[in-house]
């Protein structure tokens, strides 16, 4: 980690750890300069989305261990006069005491990961009989990656910003109010776009993994890190003037993808195809057999469907939808609403997952 808790004897350090969505978490250690330029990158972020001194801001990032929570506490309170909301996910604060939250203090921020976010909407319109909208949410902030923008700002009436941050490099891109690709903090930053197999730097524009350079760090500094997210450059400019390059969005993760009988297939890629279709809620979860003698491949993808008697419909669509988008052909199994909550984790955590691997290894 480049410094050790041994070094707590001569520098105040903290220690948080990324999610744990692929593994157990990873910890770091952050010395006092790694931590304060991270919360003026992270109050920069809430400036370009538009996040205004006074602002009531609801954090729904998991708190803990993890990063994804603390992190833009500190940056709201040090550098942007807004106040920060610090309920947690749903394990933290119950959804419905969120809602609640929302409405009695007048908060209008959310911060959160999009499956939360809509989750959040659909418990206040259809358990709490609140609609959304009468709330008055301002904007969003969140990581959208492949997830359905449309869908969450309609459920909200409000714009979702996309931001793209590690818990090791801090706050790295964010879009502005045009949200038209994420700024990226290259004074802080150099960020290149890499061929996953060769690590060949690719052309503004050309698909790869973004390679971190941090040019502020003490403690940890990362050179030219594979982050194993995939990502673009715009090759255009951004209405709002600014100069600084602009990543797209985050594609999927490579080390989220999985091999389905010779084809690469991205979890994220089957979440934008599902938040498609209006019939489901957008919640899915995906399963991976061997199976039979001949030991072939199988995913079978889990779909929340708002309405039992569309079930048959929307299973033999979606497989369809999902062949031609992948490339093979996937099983769909449409559920009631709730019923993946247990797998997937939405009501009790940000960091969602959406993929088991059942094949022997």
């Amino acid at each position: 980690m480049g410094i050790s808790p041994e070094d707590g004897k001569r520098m105040p350090l903290v220690l948080q750890t990324s999610g744990g969505t692929t593994g157990l978490p990873r910890p770091m250690l952050y010395s006092p300069q790694d931590r304060e330029t991270m919360a003026i990158l992270g109050g920069r972020r809430f400036a370009l989305h538009g996040i205004r001194p006074g602002d009531m801001v609801l954090v729904t990032y998991s708190l803990g261990l993890g990063n994804g929570g603390m992190a833009p506490r500190e940056a709201l309170w040090r550098y942007t006069g807004a106040v920060p909301v610090m309920t947690g996910s749903g394990a933290n604060t119950p959804t419905r005491r969120q809602i609640e939250i929302v409405k009695a203090w007048g908060v209008k921020v959310i911060l959160g990961f999009p499956s939360y976010l809509r989750h959040m909407a659909l418990v206040a319109r259809d358990e709490m009989g609140i609609d959304p909208h009468s709330l008055g949410i301002r904007l969003l902030g969140t990581h959208l990656g492949m997830e359905n923008r449309a869908q969450i700002e309609a459920l909200w009436n409000a714009p979702a910003h996309d931001m793209y941050g590690t818990h090791e490099s801090g706050m790295l891109a964010a879009e502005c109010t045009h949200r038209t690709g994420m700024h990226v903090q290259e004074d802080a930053f150099i960020l290149e776009i890499a061929d996953p197999e060769t690590g060949e730097i690719l052309a503004d524009g050309a698909k790869g993994t973004v390679y971190i350079t941090t040019l502020y760090k003490y403690g940890a500094p990362q050179i030219r890190f594979n982050v194993n997210d995939i990502s673009a450059f715009h090759t255009d400019a951004c209405p709002c003037g600014g100069t600084m390059r602009r990543l797209v969005r985050i594609f999927g993760r490579n080390d989220n993808m999985i091999k389905l009988r010779g084809v690469n297939v991205f979890p994220e890629a089957i979440g934008a195809t599902v938040a498609e279709d209006g019939r489901t809620n957008g919640e899915f979860f995906c399963f991976v057999d061997r199976v039979g003698e001949a030991g072939i491949d199988q995913m079978d993808v889990h779909v929340e469907v708002r309405d039992p008697a569309q079930r048959d419909a929307v299973r033999d669509d979606l497989a369809r939808r999902l062949k031609e988008v992948l490339g093979v052909k996937v099983a769909v199994t449409p559920v009631g609403k709730g019923e993946l909550d247990p797998h997937t984790g939405t009501s009790q955590t940000s960091k969602i997952k959406r993929l088991l691997d059942r094949r022997p290894r």
